[in-house]
């Protein structure tokens, strides 16, 4: 729950007093640790979106699934037995794309429509910006909306590969879609990738007389063969996977391609993960999450260093999204692995999302993300050049420096604050039942996720548990208000 109302809070001194305890922790690198939870289907699982209504995968045979909370999830129907490739949420909407020229759309992720194309294709990937759906296909099929699935205008991107269309992957970011399309190359010095870009997802530019080169200066062997998987942007920056090997002597490595502009593009070496078998990269949380065959997975907060995670699973893991503190990882065979984001992260995206909003107001960064602390608890902060900031502050809500101070959004960027304020709402309705608190909301970990709680004097408790619902406890069990904190 936010609140609605901008408050001014922070007098001088205590500014000057939380300023003295500022430490910068804008390159902590640390692995997260996943926990396979339950998705009730064996169908493989081939991509992931967050939105309003929570987590919503998509995958083989038409298979829908949701969740609240990255937890507990429940089947939905999609009337196609389609696979179903890419999902995104934006406008108030899930669309999934799939094989047949398949578009469905939803607004809660549970009761879902088919949408007519002006194109049927296998459609592969989904992705939303700026108002727009834009949609694509392995051949080259470039499908895109304004009005959520109404009218749809389609174009074809082979005009701008001279050496075929391979699309593998689209994501928007700056102000532009973008398309990396591979070509294989078995020279050995270099092979060539086409970086193509639209702001509408109709027009559509490339130049096939600059391709991305990746230029090897180490001595190849005999023949060298590079690929790259998925596209993401994050952090002002695009950054697609690959690998590379050489035949007959191996030569194996991992590299990304990364670029502010889609103009200009750096081929970067990548040692945290070594195999054949990378397959997506994906950013959310103020993370790359990079995954692959055999359960295959890594975070970096740069794409360039990182770590790589235990999964604990075998199958071939294919995307991940992120939403409301939580990253759900989904691959094959019904596999969903899930893990919590740390107040840092949590902090930093919050943060992030606010700046992509208010950019030309908050102009420059100035450094990265620092920390601090204070007697009431953590807090982070992102100055700009211009003397503007905004804070992440220990009440749990995201405020901006300016000419008249600090002035809250009205925003909650963690779990805590917004459970607490629903245990409070629930409170107020029924406090002569509930009577004396006894402390504050505590806060308490399952396999399953955070929860939190307030206990009263009289024995009684209300619980924000882990799937996103409200609990009261009469004295002898937990029943449920039916109402979601999340």
């Amino acid at each position: 729950m936010m609140r609605n109302r901008i408050t001014r809070f922070f007098v001088v001194n205590i500014l000057i007093i939380a300023a003295v305890s500022i430490f910068c922790l804008c390159s902590a690198q640390a692995a997260l640790t996943w926990t396979s939870v339950g998705s009730q289907t064996s169908y493989s699982l081939l991509s992931v979106a967050y939105g309003s209504s929570g987590f919503v995968a998509v995958g083989a045979n038409g298979t829908i699934l949701k969740s609240p909370d990255g937890s507990s999830w429940s089947t939905v129907s999609s009337a196609t037995t389609a696979a179903l490739h890419g999902i995104a949420y934006g406008n108030g909407m899930y669309m999934a794309a799939g094989y047949g020229g398949t578009i469905l759309y939803s607004t809660d992720g549970t009761a879902w429509s088919s949408l007519t194309a002006t194109k049927s294709a296998d459609f592969s990937r989904v992705v939303y910006g700026n108002g727009i759906f834009v949609v694509i296909s392995a051949d080259g099929t470039v499908l895109s909306t304004s009005d959520n699935g109404n009218t749809w205008k389609n174009t074809n991107i082979a005009n701008l590969c001279s050496n075929g269309c391979y699309p593998k992957g689209l994501a928007y970011g700056n102000g532009k879609f973008v398309i990396m399309n591979n070509y294989n190359s078995t020279s050995n010095s270099y092979v060539s990738y086409y970086g193509i870009s639209s702001a509408d997802g109709y027009n559509w530019t490339g130049s096939t007389a600059t391709p991305i080169h990746l230029n090897k200066t180490r001595k190849a062997p005999y023949f060298a063969y590079y690929y790259v998987y998925g596209l993401t942007y994050g952090n002002g920056q695009f950054i697609s996977i690959g690998y590379y090997y050489g035949y007959p002597s191996g030569w194996p490595g991992n590299f990304i391609l990364s670029s502010s502009d889609t103009k200009t593009w750096q081929s970067t070496d990548i040692s945290y993960v070594n195999t054949l078998s990378i397959s997506s990269i994906d950013f959310g949380g103020n993370k790359f999450i990079l995954t692959g065959d055999g359960g295959i997975l890594a975070t970096s907060s740069d794409a360039v260093t990182g770590e790589s995670n235990t999964s604990n699973v075998k199958t071939k893991l294919n995307k991940m999204a992120y939403g409301n503190g939580v990253y759900v990882v989904v691959g094959d065979s019904g596999v969903i692995l899930k893990s919590v984001a740390s107040d840092y992260d949590m902090a930093v995206s919050a943060i992030n999302d606010i700046y992509g909003k208010y950019s030309s107001i908050f102009g420059t960064k100035s450094g990265g993300v620092t920390t601090g602390t204070t007697s009431s608890g953590t807090f982070y902060v992102q100055w700009f050049t211009n003397g503007t900031g905004i804070l992440a502050w220990t009440d749990g809500y995201l405020y901006y420096y300016g000419s008249s101070g600090w002035i809250s959004f009205g925003v909650s960027w963690n779990d805590y604050i917004r459970a607490s304020e629903w245990i409070t709402v629930v409170y107020n309705q029924y406090t002569s039942y509930f009577g004396t608190k006894s402390g504050g909301v505590t806060t308490g970990t399952t396999s399953s996720g955070t929860f939190y709680v307030q206990w009263f004097t009289n024995g009684t408790g209300i619980l924000a548990w882990t799937d996103g619902y409200i609990y009261y406890y009469d004295g002898s069990g937990w029943v449920s208000f039916g109402v979601s904190w999340k």
